[in-house]
């Protein structure tokens, strides 16, 4: 069983932006990819967690920082290796590289009972108990405690959830609320911002035709922050910022 996995791909247009950069979306979706690539081999695939343990994986967060502009145009090697569990809480590494730029990252997951929708202890599902784990860590810095509150005059639009952001767990997945965040910005405000780290948190489920408003305003430590609610509930949070 492989404790570290890796491929190597050549995106396409639309995982690139204006500059022909890859896409902050289009880094997280070769995350996702080589995270569910990578949780098949291990045996603890969602539908590997469905079958056999009646559980699903939940992304509770994921953050990344680049070094230089990854182009689009270029192949690239993505990899990823997972912590050594907590009773509750599983983290990822990730790296992506091309020539001198790289993107690292980190995720933090845990795993949801189907019926319930309450946490499962690593005990009680199918995660492999003898799994060597590899303990190379990125440099990217801790999670950030967001402290932001937004008002109405941070307001920038209102989105309605449509088919293709729905996934196989049935809700919106985690690339649509990226893209949500992404899009209060024009080409040219996002280029000024200079960022080189992301960091997004996934707090609230919605699904198909709910009405989420994206409000957005400069974070009192820097860089911009996007907020995702539904009424008083708050569905995600981002922050571009630079590390």
């Amino acid at each position: 069983m492989e404790n570290r996995f890796s491929f190597t791909v050549r995106t396409t247009a639309s995982q690139a932006d204006h500059r022909c950069a890859l896409r902050y979306d289009g880094i997280l979706a070769l995350i996702q990819d080589v995270t569910t690539q990578h949780s098949e081999r291990m045996g603890v695939s969602h539908q590997d967690l469905i079958d056999k343990s009646n559980a699903y994986w939940v992304i509770s967060k994921i953050k990344f920082k680049t070094e230089g502009i990854i182009d689009s145009r270029r192949e690239y090697k993505v990899e990823t290796w997972p912590h050594k569990p907590g009773a509750l809480r599983y983290v990822r590494d990730y790296r992506i590289t091309c020539n001198d730029s790289t993107i690292e990252g980190r995720s933090e997951w845990c795993i949801l009972d189907r019926d319930t929708l309450a946490i499962r202890r690593t005990d009680s599902v199918i995660y492999p108990e003898n799994f060597v784990h590899d303990e190379e860590r990125t440099s990217v810095s801790d999670f950030i405690r967001f402290r932001e509150q937004v008002s109405e005059d941070d307001y920038s639009y209102t989105y309605r959830t449509v088919f293709t952001d729905i996934d196989c767990n049935g809700h919106v997945n985690n690339l649509a609320y990226a893209r949500m965040a992404l899009n209060t910005f024009s080409p040219e405000q996002f280029e000024a911002g200079g960022f080189n780290a992301f960091e997004i948190h996934f707090i609230s489920q919605t699904y198909f035709g709910n009405e989420i408003s994206i409000y957005r305003k400069t974070a009192s430590s820097g860089g911009e922050y996007v907020e995702g609610r539904m009424g008083e509930k708050k569905i995600f949070a981002v922050l571009f910022y630079n590390e």
